[in-house]
């Protein structure tokens, strides 16, 4: 019972062996009267060793005492150079593309060897008009074939959309971040004149010392520290400058708050020089303006970048007499300068 399925398998190969060589030398002879030459002996291409070896060999055995008579034609067929049997893998078989359901690649590497064609319908109906070209397929078994391009480019293209879509996720997150949380803001600059020292007034003969304390504060709402150059602050009478003090770079740390404190003491001689100091000295009022400037920069995640300065002017009225004064400041903040 275990040899039964190798049986009935040969038997059927051979059978159809016998099969495609009746078929085959009928159809030398047909093809002979017709042209009216000698007919050649058709090679019949098996990819079976074992019906190869069994048409060739008379050998009586005992896996082949259950073949009739009538499949032993093939034979006599064979010793009368009727019919050739050559052997063939079953790679290299062409019916194949008639018979099986082959693959993308496959089936292009066997149509040019058996003359199938691709007929390109145009645009007009046919048979109503002249038949259409016939195209040879261009289907080759190289590496460069158009399935194998194809299947090859297909991961590419796989493979480049998913870096596409990656990409477009990240720089989406990276704009809205940029509007939402890491978005560059502009620091918070207060300046504040805290007091004022008159050590000494005088209008005739004309005397005066007079110190300003000014304190500047910086809130930076950033996710990264700030960095600011020198504050400069200038106090001018009339617009003229008569006094300055410079603090030196520094940095703030995120979302910190920082107070920078400044002396400026006014130069005596340019302020009693100038036309004003008489009348106003006897007054007993003398208008002063301070100027502060804070100028730097925040970067935040190392890519987004801005620029603040910002400028507080406050208006200073010193009243010597009484020893204090009045303030009143605007500030002004420009980005990216």
């Amino acid at each position: 019972m275990a040899v039964a399925p190798a049986r009935w398998l040969l038997r059927s190969r051979v059978h159809h062996c016998i099969d495609r060589s009746v078929s085959g030398h009928l159809a030398c002879r047909l093809l002979s009267d017709i042209g009216g030459d000698d007919p050649k002996a058709p090679v019949l291409k098996v990819d079976n060793k074992g019906a190869i070896s069994l048409c060739q060999n008379p050998m009586f055995h005992n896996r082949s005492k259950h073949i009739d008579t009538q499949y032993h034609n093939i034979r006599e067929c064979i010793e009368g150079g009727k019919i050739s049997i050559e052997f063939a893998s079953s790679e290299e078989q062409l019916a194949d593309v008639l018979t099986k359901l082959l693959g993308y690649v496959k089936f292009l590497e066997l149509c040019p060897k058996i003359a199938v064609v691709e007929i390109d319908f145009p645009s007009y109906i046919w048979p109503l008009s002249a038949p259409p070209p016939l195209v040879p397929l261009t289907c080759e078994a190289k590496n460069t074939s158009v399935g194998v391009t194809e299947m090859r480019r297909k991961p590419v293209l796989i493979c480049c959309g998913v870096l596409v879509a990656v990409v477009v996720v990240l720089a989406a997150v990276f704009v809205a971040l940029y509007f939402t949380v890491f978005r560059p803001r502009a620091p918070h600059v207060v300046a504040t004149v805290v007091g004022t020292e008159t050590l000494a007034f005088n209008v005739v003969p004309p005397v005066l010392n007079l110190t300003m304390h000014v304190e500047v504060t910086v809130d930076n709402p950033n996710y990264a520290s700030f960095r600011y150059g020198d504050v400069v602050t200038v106090v001018r009478y009339h617009g003229a400058a008569v006094g300055q003090s410079v603090v030196l770079v520094g940095e703030i740390g995120a979302r910190a708050t920082q107070t920078i404190t400044a002396t400026v003491e006014v130069d005596t001689l340019k302020v009693i020089f100038t036309p004003y100091f008489p009348l106003e000295g006897i007054v007993g009022v003398l208008p002063f303006e301070t100027a502060t400037a804070v100028a730097g920069k925040a970067v935040v995640l190392g890519t987004f970048k801005v620029s603040a300065r910002s400028e507080v002017v406050c208006e200073v009225t010193v009243y010597p007499l009484r020893n204090n004064a009045t303030t009143q400041c605007t500030s002004t903040v420009h980005i990216g300068r």
